[in-house]
């Protein structure tokens, strides 16, 4: 990422490498069924650990005690296609971390199975989200990341591992 004193010829403050880890869970509190589609909203949930080295200026990690998010979900599935939109709000441990405080996030994704699986076999699926985090209103942090994945679903739970790369980050 780049901070944005530098874009405009500032101080040079830039790092790369592996951030926080995180964990992210929904649960499903209404489904509807159409003809050739299946709608979803859910509550979702995601715990981030500290877990990201903090040898490097300036930090890759959001602080020593992690984060929290809670959120809905929307989804929509097809046969071969779906789609997904969340918002939530992130709660960052006030340590003196890089990001204390609140944060709205935003996350679209869409996904693709080449086939069809039945309920009780393994069901693969490409997927492709764009996330946006934001912090402090216009003025403050703003972050936009497109992550590719891949999820792995049996019957009604799903492991999805993806990796976010950065796009555009302003502070």
């Amino acid at each position: 990422w780049m901070r944005e004193e530098e874009a405009r010829g500032g101080p040079s403050e830039s790092a790369s490498g592996l951030g926080d880890l995180g964990f992210l869970a929904k649960y499903r509190i209404f489904k509807f069924d159409g003809l050739l589609t299946s709608d979803y909203l859910s509550v979702l949930g995601d715990l981030r650990l500290p877990t990201a080295p903090r040898t490097r200026s300036p930090d890759l990690s959001e602080g020593n005690g992690g984060s929290l998010l809670a959120g809905l979900g929307y989804a929509r599935i097809r046969k071969y296609w779906s789609g997904w939109a969340d918002a939530g709000l992130r709660l960052h441990e006030e340590d003196g971390g890089e990001r204390p405080g609140r944060e709205s996030v935003f996350n679209l994704a869409v996904g693709w199975r080449p086939r069809v699986a039945e309920i009780d076999e393994l069901d693969v699926q490409a997927l492709l989200e764009l996330n946006h985090e934001q912090q402090g209103g216009r003025e403050g942090h703003a972050a936009w990341f497109l992550s590719p994945g891949i999820g792995f679903a049996r019957g009604t739970s799903m492991l999805k591992i993806a990796v976010q790369l950065p796009v555009r980050q302003h502070w």
